[in-house]
């Protein structure tokens, strides 16, 4: 458990440092959950049930999921869907574009033109791309 918080939180430093620390919330923990998860693979009991009752956070309104105003099982699922989409994005495009994507941003792109030019696509179109790849994703990791 402490070697997951360790990756997770030397991630949230090297996103910091690449992205000059412009990276959207839902992104950044989303890589370090990535990260994290590495060494100590968590449930996905949350995003399980948000899919199967429609319940998924939209992507715009991810960031905010975050606040500690909110319960423990809303940011919780924040978080396991953060970690489901920057698995997407390694997945199906490689690391090595998201890590251009946050020194693009880092350089002083905007984060969503830097997400359209580096994936050819907007987030909505990216979005319902996840959406469908996010039932094999669910099946083949733990609950």
């Amino acid at each position: 458990m402490v070697r997951q918080i360790l990756f997770h939180e030397y991630a949230h430093a090297l996103i910091h440092d690449l992205s000059g620390g412009q990276c959207p919330l839902w992104l950044n923990e989303g890589l370090a959950e990535y990260e994290g998860r590495t060494q100590l693979q968590g449930s996905l009991e949350r995003l399980k049930k948000a899919r199967d009752a429609e319940q998924l956070i939209p992507w715009p309104e991810l960031s905010a999921r975050f606040s500690p105003s909110l319960s423990g099982e809303e940011v919780a699922l924040a978080y396991e869907q953060a970690y489901s989409i920057v698995a997407y994005l390694t997945s199906r495009y490689g690391f090595w574009r998201v890590r251009r994507l946050l020194k693009a941003v880092g350089g002083g792109q905007g984060w969503e033109a830097a997400f359209a030019d580096e994936f050819r696509m907007k987030l909505p179109r990216l979005e319902r791309q996840w959406l469908e790849w996010l039932p094999e994703f669910l099946r083949t990791h733990p609950s």
